[in-house]
């Protein structure tokens, strides 16, 4: 062969290979790949949407073929206000969620709000529910709720908020029941239309609006708390938080945070922070309880994990559900009426010296110039701080052991004297 030929043909290879050695493709992004940020390298999980399932075809069509759209507020049914002596809650028309819960007797100590108390963050779910039908989760979120009213007086106790929402021939109808004088209202539900079996996801989170002006101590204390044959606490701080990295685009990426299972079954179910909380309970003895809930980090402020997103899950026999709502301070007199150890949601030695350190209500002794009792209640909070102190550090004098109790300074019966601990604590 011509030496010629030969040449040419090896400067057509090189033009054909040496593009894609100098200049090689992109890789495109995997399940589960690994991408880079900073000089770390972090695992993206696999977050591919699987196709619809099938099993909701039991679903009616109408339903079945609707593509949920969120809508912006200004699209859905305006806010609806609820207003007692006690609070000011606020719904939204979209998925009838909690997004406002403001107490009248207690005022806000943060740096940025020096008004009444707030207790719902942007961007609340609180109350936002999903409903399980088979393999299949259809979330209200989005789903534009018609009220009664847009504007209630609560001065008895029954006054109600009805919500219906209709998609594709489909209603889902609920109820909201309130009284003037607690801040305790009730959830009813009905979606028989939709399905006559079920479960109901309500939301909670992702955390209580910071009201105090010490933020970081309010921080610590945030926790999601479940009352089962005990109440237990799961602190948002020991969730690993969510997280933002780069995709190999370059563009940002949440991996999310930690998720944690809590096995029911429940009583109730509460986000708190230091002197306030919102929980949904299951108060009827003839109802079903919550049967568990997932809460999952978000992403964090500073080093502090502060949003938690949960979701409790609850039966709907018939396609119909009842739950109640809390959306108040923990004050302890109004915590022990509720029952159900919701008292417990409360550290005991807060619990105690509660109504001398929790933020006061309006027209308190400091606001009165009343310095005096001001200084008073600061000695008689550090006294009981102090005594609890040494009653958890063994001193068994500060308070005379029963003969039921333990060589370790506590009673077999841990839960019924610590009570008795704390009727001691608060008369000292």
């Amino acid at each position: 062969m011509d030496r010629r030929v030969i040449l040419a043909i090896g400067l057509m290879l090189i033009v054909a290979v040496l593009p894609s050695i100098l200049f090689p493709p992109k890789p495109s992004p995997t399940r589960g790949a690994a991408v880079e940020a900073g000089d770390t390298v972090t695992r993206v999980p696999d977050t591919t949407t699987r196709a619809p399932s099938e099993a909701i075809a039991d679903l009616p069509d109408a339903v079945r073929d609707s593509a949920p759209r969120i809508l912006p507020d200004s699209e859905s049914s305006s806010a609806v206000t609820v207003e007692s002596p006690l609070y000011r809650y606020t719904f939204s028309g979209r998925g009838a969620r909690l997004v406002g819960a403001t107490l009248k007797d207690y005022r806000s100590f943060a740096a940025t709000d020096s008004g009444l108390a707030q207790l719902i963050p942007a961007d609340p779910q609180f109350l936002a529910s999903r409903l399980v039908v088979g393999n299949d989760t259809i979330s209200l979120a989005d789903w534009a709720f018609q009220p009664s009213q847009q504007t209630i007086q609560v001065r008895d106790s029954g006054t109600t908020l009805s919500w219906v929402a209709t998609r594709g021939g489909a209603s889902v109808r609920l109820t909201y029941r309130f009284r003037p004088d607690r801040y305790l209202f009730d959830v009813s539900g009905d979606f028989s239309d939709i399905a006559t079996r079920g479960l109901v996801l309500v939301g909670l989170g992702p955390r209580i609006a910071l009201v105090e002006a010490d933020s970081v101590e309010d921080f610590r204390v945030y926790a999601v708390v479940t009352k089962a044959t005990k109440t237990e606490s799961l602190k948002f701080g020991s969730l690993d938080a969510a997280t933002v990295v780069l995709d190999p685009e370059g563009n940002p990426v949440t991996v999310p945070g930690e998720r944690r299972e809590l096995s029911g079954p429940f009583e109730w179910v509460a986000v708190k922070s230091k002197y306030f909380a919102v929980a949904v309970m299951a108060l009827e003895g003839d109802r079903p309880q919550f049967g568990g809930a997932v809460a999952t980090a978000g992403l964090p402020s500073g080093k502090h994990n502060v949003r938690t997103d949960v979701l409790v899950s609850l039966p709907a026999p018939g396609g119909v559900f009842t739950y109640s709502v809390y959306a108040g301070p923990q004050e302890f007199g109004r915590l022990a009426r509720v029952g159900h150890d919701f008292e417990d949601i409360s550290a005991l030695w807060y619990r105690c010296s509660h109504r001398l350190v929790a933020p006061e209500p309006e027209g308190n002794a400091l606001e009165r110039g009343d310095a005096g009792r001001a200084t008073r209640a600061k000695s008689a909070a550090g006294a009981v701080q102090e005594r609890f102190a040494e009653v958890a550090a063994g001193n068994d004098e500060v308070i005379p052991r029963a003969r039921s109790q333990s060589a370790g300074g506590m009673s077999s019966d841990a839960h019924s004297h610590a009570r008795a601990l704390c009727l001691v604590l608060c008369i000292s």
